[in-house]
């Protein structure tokens, strides 16, 4: 990871070095958290990330990978393992995947059912 533009900090983890600051950044998650960012250097530069990171691959399954997966809402057995940003747009080019979507049932029950009780209230009123 690296918070500065400057060529000559891409080996510095920046403020993540802070153990203050990592430890608010590892404690906000209440369901969940992505951290993004070069384990390795992490691990290197820190003795705190050090640990966390041995304690997330020493998960069963571990908890540290070179992917994101990323799932599609309306399709949830079409998942994809992004290991560079441009396979976002390969993958997902409007945010689901590449298969097609289908109409809900529910949602079209729900606007012909608005439109009757508003047609509905219009005739009575």
């Amino acid at each position: 990871m690296r918070n500065s533009l400057d060529e000559t900090n891409k080996g510095s983890i920046g403020f993540l070095k802070s153990t203050n600051r990592s430890n608010v950044l590892l404690s906000r998650a209440r369901h969940g958290m992505y951290l993004l960012g070069n384990a390795e250097l992490m691990a290197n530069e820190s003795t705190m990330w050090s640990s966390v990171i041995r304690i997330l691959k020493s998960r069963n399954p571990p908890q540290v990978s070179d992917s994101f997966p990323i799932v599609c809402p309306q399709h949830p057995n079409n998942r994809n393992d992004v290991k560079d940003p441009i396979q976002f747009v390969e993958f997902a080019p409007d945010g689901g995947c590449l298969e097609r979507y289908e109409i809900r049932i529910f949602f079209v029950t729900t606007i012909i059912i608005f439109l009757s009780v508003y047609r509905f209230n219009l005739i009575f009123h």
